[in-house]
């Protein structure tokens, strides 16, 4: 069982932040390319409310995908090996969705400061690269979205997780970090109508 679960989590905890910064790098910068973001915001739509939907949009279609791999994962693992706890198995793949929108957050910065896609998508595999290297460092990982793997595998086996709060809060600040730096250099530009 905890074979069939590390592998789940290695799995999605790659291709999760590619499919972020995959459906992330153009959310603002393809608008801002094809005119659109200047016909939104003319509306009675403010800027940070157009991140917001923005970055919300991004998560749930992400967690559509994260919920789809979690229950193909717990029911292969059950019918395999012994059914891991229902509850840490649960809560397991929201901190993995938590890690995830970590790269939403930063590729949505992003594709908003730079405005292109590609270049947006550039520095998102780069922040993802350069975490894989923090995270490998002892003590530093646990301050990344890459160290939530421990206290997911764990919380999935029913243990105690490790460095748990410090991972969950690192993370929130990453985000939250990202979305208001994004807010700040999307409020001073100028879109022409």
């Amino acid at each position: 069982m905890k074979d069939a679960i590390e592998q789940f989590i290695k799995n999605l905890g790659q291709v999760g932040p590619f499919a972020a910064i995959l459906l992330a790098m153009g959310a603002v910068a393809r608008e801002r390319e094809h005119g659109t973001t200047a016909f939104v915001l003319s509306k009675p739509a403010s800027r940070v409310a157009f991140l917001c939907a923005k970055f919300v949009a991004l998560i749930v279609t992400l967690a559509v995908g994260v919920f789809a791999a979690g229950v193909a994962a717990y029911t292969y693992t059950t019918i395999l090996f012994d059914p891991p706890p229902v509850a840490g198995f649960i809560a397991g793949c929201l901190l993995l969705l938590l890690g995830i929108a970590v790269f939403v957050a930063l590729t949505l910065l992003a594709s908003t400061a730079i405005g292109s896609t590609l270049p947006a998508a550039g520095i998102g595999l780069g922040a993802y690269i350069l975490m894989a290297i923090i995270s490998a460092v002892p003590r530093l990982g646990q301050f990344t979205p890459l160290g939530l793997g421990d206290p997911v595998q764990a919380l999935a086996l029913g243990n105690a997780p490790p460095h748990l709060w410090t991972s969950l809060i690192a993370s929130l600040v990453w985000i939250a970090g990202a979305l208001a730096v994004s807010w700040l250099s999307f409020r001073h530009q100028e879109f022409g109508s």
